[in-house]
Formats: structure tokens, sequence, C-alpha cells
């Protein structure tokens, strides 16, 4: 990160960070050392041997930081039918589409840190949550008797289903689904943002569908 010479090329900086607001915050430090008679010494750890830091770092890369809905299917949900939505819960900086959301891990944007500690009560909420995470979401919206846009793959074997159509698929959903609108294919209906990459082997299989939850 910190860049420097080698003997061989004693004119040219290697190194560096290839972000500009990084290295600059990093040349910053290194002023203010020099100015004030501080040493700091860099020591390059190789990943194998610091795999906490490393997997620490890429936090914001895991999987459902990866996709979100396409904007003009929010749209259609957040302004001509359901909405306008309140709150995010399942969000990053890089893929909300509201200004107040709740994220997984610390952000300086987020309203809140981890939206299962918190109500969700007198809010009209955007639920897209990671499959791992859909029982728990249904869960809290049932709990907290609160009003959600619930986004989840249409996986007719999944137990959670239960809470959503109590005898089966084919009979009336739960009192408190108003709606099920059907989406359409995830990999029709995903995107992500530019600064993330995903495969399509890494979207949700199937159809998505949104489900409008009212007490």
């Amino acid at each position: 990160m910190l860049g420097g010479v080698t003997p061989q090329h004693p004119d040219k900086i290697f190194g560096g960070s290839s972000k500009p607001a990084l290295q600059l915050l990093v040349v910053q430090i290194l002023d203010l050392s020099a100015e004030f008679n501080i040493t700091i010494r860099a020591i390059w750890v190789p990943r194998q041997l610091n795999t906490r830091a490393d997997a620490v770092s890429h936090f914001n890369e895991l999987d459902h930081c990866n996709y979100y809905l396409k904007d003009n299917v929010f749209h259609l949900l957040g302004e001509r039918l359901w909405g306008p939505h309140s709150v995010d819960r399942f969000a990053s900086d890089y893929n909300t589409h509201l200004p107040c959301f709740n994220s997984r891990f610390f952000s300086e944007f987020a309203e809140w840190i981890d939206c299962l500690t918190t109500s969700w009560e007198g809010e009209n909420n955007y639920v897209f949550p990671p499959p791992l995470l859909i029982p728990m979401a249904i869960q809290q919206a049932i709990t907290d008797r609160a009003a959600c846009t619930l986004v989840v793959p249409f996986w007719k074997g999944a137990f959670w289903m239960h809470y959503i159509f109590p005898c089966c698929l084919e009979h009336r959903p739960a009192p408190f689904v108003a709606a099920v609108l059907h989406l359409g294919k995830a990999e029709d209906v995903l995107s992500s943002p530019s600064r993330c990459s995903h495969a399509k082997s890494d979207l949700p299989k199937g159809d998505l569908v949104a489900i409008r939850l009212v007490f």
C-alpha cells in the first residue's frame, strides 16, 4: 500500500494503492509522521497468515451485497403498487434502494445495523433478505405486525412458504398476505452494483415473488 523504491530502479516507485482516496490518506499519514518525527514500519503479512483481517476486508463483497432488484422493478413495487417504502431492511451502501436502510455490517450511512434487532412497527418496510434469513424476516414482520413488501424466491418446497400459504400453494394465503406478485426469473429482474460482480450461479434459483404483508 505504501509504495517504495528498489535498488534496481531507484527512480521509480513501486506499489501504492490504485484507489486515489486511499493513496492520499496514506501519504497524509506519512507526512504527519515525518512532521512529528514518528517512525512507521510496514510489515507484509501473507494472506494465509492473516485470514481474519482478510475476511473482514471482504465483508461488503458477500453474496447479498452483490445483487438487488432492478430499479424499474423496484419502482413498480415502491411507487405504483405498495409504496412509498420508508426503509430498506436488508441492504448495504451499494445496493440500497432507499436513503434509510439497515445493513449487516457497520456503515456510517445506515440507520441501523442488523435489522433483526430493531422494531419494524410503524414503517412501510422493503424486505429482500438473503435466503437463510427469510424465515427470521417473516417472523420479525409477524411479531412486529409490520407492513412489508417481502421479496423472496418462489421455492415451493421451502419450509417458510408455510407461513405464507398455511395449507398449500393452491389454497388461500395467510390472512396477513394482501397480495402476491410474480416478478419473473432472478436473472431477469436482478442487477448488481458496479463495484461488485456476480455469476448467474450466485443468484437465487428460479423465479422471485413480491409478497405484500399487512396486519
